[in-house]
């Protein structure tokens, strides 16, 4: 799979997508420069008209969506990041089979970034 790369505008809608579909009004389809039009644009996701005036957002190819693992590893580290160390420690805790390549698929996927910080590598969400 290719790096993916969203802008932090479209960040936040993208995690939802990959999770499963999303509802939004229709406005926020058209809505020029809004995490829709973005994610629209850049081929990742599709729109599908559903009641008026919602639409189901969704991902155009869905072997992107996250997996039990993928969405474990997210959750962790949405309360402050992992340094590497006390991910691999929490991963063995979890029973988190190849965490290493779990991170770098959410990496591949943009949904993870990873830092120097203080000398530690360091897993954050984005």
């Amino acid at each position: 799979m290719a790096k993916i790369n969203v802008p932090q505008s479209a960040v936040s809608l993208w995690r939802q997508v990959l999770h499963g579909p999303v509802s939004v009004p229709q406005w926020e389809i058209n809505h020029r420069g809004g995490d829709v039009r973005t994610l629209l644009d850049m081929g990742l996701i599709i729109a599908k008209a559903d009641s008026h005036p919602q639409f189901t957002v969704d991902l155009r190819d869905r072997q992107l969506r996250l997996n039990e693992q993928q969405i474990k590893t997210l959750i962790a580290l949405s309360y402050c990041g992992m340094c590497r160390e006390d991910f691999l420690a929490w991963a063995r805790i979890e029973k988190v089979e190849s965490p290493l390549s779990v991170i770098k698929s959410l990496t591949d996927l943009d949904v993870v970034s990873v830092t120097n910080k203080n000398g530690l590598v360091t897993f954050l969400l984005r």
